[in-house]
């Protein structure tokens, strides 16, 4: 579920028709168990979930953004220090707007789930990629 789709609603609908990739995503957001959020005013399309790992929330993001004819995803963690800017990267992956391939979408959402867990890291993983995120 989106627990926060009507605050989202409109980047919701601003990247849902971006690209196949964005639709599959929001169909399996929706019906999934788990609580995601999307931020709304962020820059790119966020996602990030409300649960806990290991007794603490979970502070993972994934960030996607367009990056010539491709779709970047970004998955990082922000700073616990106040006021800082720092991520912490744990890698990402890149893929055509027509990707539509749920069962390696449900893979990074479950690599979110568990907090970036390196036994839950998807196939076709990148553990660093030269592409300039957008704050």
């Amino acid at each position: 579920m989106i627990f926060n789709e009507e605050e989202a609603k409109e980047k919701i609908t601003e990247y849902s028709d971006k690209g196949e990739i964005f639709k599959t995503l929001l169909k399996i957001l929706r019906n999934s168990e788990e609580k995601y959020k999307i931020h709304p005013k962020a820059t790119g399309f966020e996602i990030s979930i409300d649960n806990q790992v290991k007794g603490k929330p979970n502070r993972g993001i994934i960030k996607f953004f367009f990056h010539k004819d491709k779709v970047v995803g970004f998955f990082y963690k922000k700073s616990l220090i106040p006021h800082s800017r720092d991520r912490f990267s744990y890698g990402g992956m890149e893929v055509k707007p027509e990707f539509s391939d749920e069962n390696q979408i449900k893979s990074w959402l479950k690599f979110l789930v568990s907090g970036f867990s390196p036994s839950y890291r998807p196939e076709k993983f990148r553990r660093s990629f030269p592409f300039d995120i957008p704050e």
